[in-house]
C-alpha cells in the first residue's frame, strides 16, 4: 500500500514540475517512463 502511494507522489510531483516548466507532454505514462 505504501509502495503505490509513493509512486502515486512521485507521479503527482513530475505532473507539477511539467507544469511548472511550461512543459508540453501531461502524460501519466511519459511521467512513469521518466522516473523508472
Amino acid at each position: 500500500m505504501f509502495n503505490d502511494t509513493a509512486i502515486l507522489i512521485i507521479l503527482a510531483l513530475g505532473q507539477m514540475m511539467v507544469l511548472l516548466t511550461k512543459g508540453i507532454d501531461l502524460s501519466m505514462a511519459a511521467n512513469l517512463a521518466l522516473t523508472g
